[in-house]
Order: structure tokens, then C-alpha cells, then sequence
């Protein structure tokens, strides 16, 4: 089968709403790296971003048995990255959540259901560096970005992204890997150069400080 007649049977799998998130999973990873095929351009050829073609691949990546169980919970795709990054014992406290929110008719909040569980995630494990940096509040975004900006200390482009960063977890979603690296290291450089810092006299230290904690400093 050529790369065409593969992008065809991902879209299939795809758009086919009788298939669960394990069958989607199983069979879209399995022609994705059989053809050899390109994230951006497959996303792109299905109606999927990146970042949700990626979250179900990462998904097909779980034991089978696991995925199943993921599966049985019709988890919305917005929680699809944090479940495939998560441990087992993490999963399972993430399925029970998802089971209660469908019985309280919840799951159409997607958002609400993310930062759920990353909640009960954290309950499990604790958090860690990468999962306090997804959840940082939206205000210490927004003010870092601000900080940066009078201290001239990261580039328009960086400013911007944290500005968009803040707006983004503003609006209840959790950061994506992507971001969540590029916060840690534009928040890192901002540390190394004691732009922000602890035991600091400004006005928005509290937000350097909440900054400088979910860094783990």
C-alpha cells in the first residue's frame, strides 16, 4: 500500500465515530509507521491538529491492556496527551474520574475535565516539574511576561508566546508538552539571569515566586 492509500485509511479510522479511542489507537499507529508517514502532513490530511494525531499515537504506545481500560472511558481528546504520559496507577485514578464525570453528564466541559484530571493525577503520583509547569496558573504567565518585556530580558517572539501561554491556561486548558518545555526554558533563562527571583521587593514577586516553583527552585 502507497503513502496515499495509507493517508486514505487514517482518515477512514479517523472520522469513523463507531471505532473507540483503543481500535483508533491500534490502527491509525499501526499504518502511521508502517507507510513511514509525516505528523504534520497526516494531521493535516485528516482534519487533525499535530498535537491530537500525536496524543493518539502516544496513546497506542500503552500497554494493551491499559489502553483498553482508557478506552472504556471514552476520555475526550483534549486528555489524550496527559493519559498516555501518565504511569499506571495514575490512569486508573484518571478512568474512575472520567467514569463520574460522565455520570454527572460533565464530559462536555473538556476543559474542566482536563484540569480534573491533572488533579487527580497528581493525588496519585504528586507533581512533577513538567505537570506543575502544564497547570501554572494563568496570572503568573501573563506577569511573567510583562517582567520580561520591562526587563527587556527574552525576544518579542518569546514574550509573545508567554503573553499566549497565559491566555491559553486562562482559558482552562492544560499546556501542551511542546509549551510546557519551552516555558521551563524561557522561565529557566529568566531565573539564571535573576530577572526573577526569590526574596525580591517588587510588586509582583508573588508571581516570581509561583514562577520560580513550579520550576522546582
Amino acid at each position: 500500500m502507497g503513502k496515499t492509500e495509507s493517508l486514505m485509511h487514517v482518515r477512514e479510522i479517523w472520522d469513523n465515530q463507531n471505532l473507540t479511542v483503543f481500535d483508533k489507537a491500534s490502527d491509525i499507529s499501526a499504518e502511521y509507521y508502517t507507510a513511514n508517514l509525516e505528523l504534520a502532513s497526516t494531521a493535516a490530511y485528516i482534519g487533525a491538529t499535530p498535537s491530537e494525531l500525536d496524543a493518539l499515537l502516544s496513546l497506542s504506545e500503552l500497554d494493551d491492556d491499559v489502553l483498553k481500560k482508557v478506552s472504556e472511558s471514552n476520555p475526550p481528546i483534549t486528555t489524550w496527551m496527559i493519559l498516555a504520559s501518565a504511569s499506571d496507577d495514575e490512569i486508573l485514578a484518571a478512568v474512575e474520574e472520567l467514569k463520574d464525570a460522565s455520570q454527572k453528564r460533565l464530559t462536555d466541559n473538556l476543559e474542566s475535565v482536563e484540569e480534573r484530571l491533572y488533579t487527580v493525577m497528581v493525588q496519585v503520583a504528586g507533581p512533577t516539574p513538567e505537570q506543575s509547569l502544564a497547570s501554572i496558573p494563568c496570572d503568573v504567565l501573563l506577569a511573567m511576561s510583562k517582567r520580561a518585556k520591562d526587563y527587556k530580558a527574552l525576544s518579542e517572539k518569546e514574550i509573545n508566546f508567554l503573553s499566549s501561554a497565559g491566555n491559553y491556561r486562562r482559558a482552562g486548558k492544560i499546556l501542551t508538552n511542546k509549551q510546557v518545555k519551552w516555558v521551563k526554558d524561557i522561565l529557566s533563562r529568566l531565573a539564571d539571569a535573576e530577572v526573577i527571583k526569590h526574596n525580591g521587593i517588587d510588586s509582583d514577586q508573588a508571581m516570581c515566586d509561583a514562577a520560580l516553583d513550579a520550576l522546582g527552585r
